[in-house]
């Protein structure tokens, strides 16, 4: 119910508005033609649940920058029980951090999926944070090695903390397999996605994207919680063309120059 109201706000408006033009045109022309949407796919970060339709509060700052883009939240779990639940507070009936990631995967497969089949021409951005990263990672990865019928070259992704970020993230740090008190290390993801432009996001020395050095276990605590801050990263890059890669941010919040 929630995709189905934002498509319909979305192509009612755009519907109307062709309809008007259309009417008052003795003929149509390619300024009539019906705009390309423009989709952010979001999942937000573990304890930032929402009740439906907001379904996560990662993005409400980020959304102010999306340029004419359309949000599209994906509601699950985002929970990593029994330490976190959906809203940051312990919770031994929570659903674990693997189960949640699980679920969450299956939500923003198919929430992509009817997305395409609504508005076959839109663009789609994949965006995930944290928790919301990794579940995000594996369905690019699935769109990218032709698991769906959504055209790879109507999507692009990007990855704010990814857990699964190669060479740094904890779970490219963390031998694949490797599990305990309901977290499973997945290995690392893939530099690239075959056909799909895919961005990361990462703050040096928060554990999650980069488990380099003693610094990164305090400097999760302290870097994690920026990147949906106003003015920080997600603010910042979220509205841009999505390339390749790994855009690091100091510390200070400083982006270092290319």
């Amino acid at each position: 119910m929630t995709l189905a109201r934002t498509w319909k706000r979305a192509i009612g408006a755009a519907g109307a508005t062709a309809a008007m033009v259309a009417g008052s045109a003795v003929a149509p022309t390619a300024a009539q033609a019906e705009p390309v949407h423009h989709y952010y796919l979001e999942v937000g970060g573990t304890g930032s649940a929402a009740p439906a339709p907001a379904c996560t509060s990662t993005y409400a700052i980020a959304n102010k920058h999306l340029n004419g883009g359309i949000p599209v939240p994906v509601c699950y779990p985002a929970s990593a029980g029994p330490w976190l639940n959906g809203h940051n507070a312990p919770d031994p009936t929570a659903p674990s951090y693997d189960a949640s990631v699980r679920e969450g995967y299956r939500k923003l497969l198919a929430t992509a999926e009817e997305t395409y089949r609504r508005d076959p021409g839109a663009r789609f951005t994949i965006v995930g944070y944290s928790q919301g990263a990794q579940v995000a990672d594996q369905v690019l990865r699935t769109i990218a090695d032709g698991g769906t019928d959504i055209p790879r070259s109507q999507v692009n992704g990007k990855l704010y903390a990814d857990p699964m970020q190669p060479g740094t993230g904890i779970w490219a740090r963390v031998p694949k397999g490797w599990s305990a008190l309901g977290f499973t290390s997945t290995g690392a993801g893939p530099a690239t996605f075959d056909g799909v432009p895919v961005q990361r996001y990462c703050i040096r020395t928060d554990l999650a994207c980069d488990a380099t050095s003693l610094q990164s276990v305090p400097g999760f605590l302290k870097q994690h919680p920026k990147y949906w801050q106003e003015g920080n990263v997600m603010a910042q890059t979220i509205g841009d063309d999505a390339g390749d890669g790994v855009i690091w941010y100091e510390a200070d919040g400083r982006r270092p120059a290319s």
